[in-house]
């Protein structure tokens, strides 16, 4: 790729740990923040977008079975193994996430792993399995709601 290419695109960053690095584009001389990452690792973000016309999709397919492969994914609250658990004065900074190795095994098109093998979770990629799992769900009180009504357990409409 020619670097001239990348003649709209600025990086301004520092060395300090905590320091931003900002991505920002420059259209018509005007900075337009974008994005930011620390120097420690986190990734700030103003809205993303991904790519999702059905002029885009050259075959799709309803999801079906998304609660199934949502109970075999954990929610954790974890701490980062990486991280000076006593660096911020006693409080400890918890996070909540889910396993990659968990939604590698029921999901992979969601993982990626790095140069050195450490994986990574497309989070995104699991709501779209939220929406369907959501829809089943409903789906299934609907069911469940016309036989109460049918048997006189529950009034109509309720």
């Amino acid at each position: 790729m020619n670097t001239d290419d990348w003649n709209w695109v600025t990086i301004a960053s520092t060395n300090a740990l905590k320091a931003k690095c900002w991505i920002v584009s420059y259209p018509g001389n005007k900075y337009d923040h974008r994005f930011f990452v620390t120097g420690d690792g986190y990734l700030f973000k103003r809205g993303s977008w991904r790519a999702s016309d059905a002029s885009q999709q050259s075959s799709s397919e309803a999801i079906s079975g998304a609660g199934a492969v949502l109970d075999q994914i954990t929610g954790v609250w974890y701490f980062p193994a990486d991280e000076d658990r006593t660096s911020k004065g006693g409080q400890e900074d918890r996070h909540v996430g889910v396993r990659a190795q968990e939604v590698q095994k029921v999901l992979p098109e969601a993982v990626t792993a790095d140069e050195n093998g450490k994986l990574y979770v497309d989070c995104e990629a699991l709501t779209v399995f939220l929406i369907e799992a959501l829809k089943e769900q409903k789906r299934e009180v609907e069911i469940l709601c016309t036989a109460l009504e049918e048997n006189g357990l529950l009034k109509p409409g309720k």
